[in-house]
């Protein structure tokens, strides 16, 4: 088995491609203490203007490494691309699809114990019984089917 990591760097140049942006670079500075900050520059057209760009910057600081610091960055600007562009960025991974896996699986034991919760009560009259009994054995039959949805997850 092995893992494999996508990165905000990767996605961002990926964005830009299909944003089709004028210019994007990643940046690093020293500062004056001797804090390393790593950066994205974008430029993007001005809505309305086929001339007019706007570049802007992210930084990020503090991270491990300089593939971090560019991942922060990189990040900061697929979200204002996202609000600018209106994209969404489809991204599966193990711990969210298992964390999605879980809920799912609750709802359904919860939806079944709900439906098991639901028992009818047998009334005097025969063909009330009758009507009973069927209401029940579908209750039934739905309780086996979301309890075997649930274990298939």
């Amino acid at each position: 088995m092995f893992v494999v990591s996508c990165s905000y760097v990767h996605m961002l140049d990926v964005v830009a491609s299909r944003c089709r942006l004028p210019f994007h670079s990643y940046l690093r500075e020293v500062m004056d203490d001797g804090v390393v900050i790593g950066g994205v520059e974008i430029e993007v057209h001005v809505l309305g203007s086929d001339a007019l760009t706007v570049r802007r910057f992210f930084w990020s600081q503090d991270g491990v490494g300089y593939l971090s610091l560019y991942n922060d960055a990189a990040f900061q600007a697929i979200c204002f691309l996202q609000g600018l562009y209106g994209f969404v960025v489809l991204y599966y991974n193990y711990h969210g699809m298992m964390t999605y896996r879980e809920l799912a699986r609750s709802a359904v034991v919860l939806a079944a114990s709900l439906v098991r919760s639901s028992g009818s009560v047998v009334g005097g009259d025969a063909s009330a019984a009758v009507g009973d009994v069927n209401a029940a054995s579908r209750q039934q039959m739905l309780h086996a089917r979301l309890v075997s949805t649930a274990c298939s997850f």
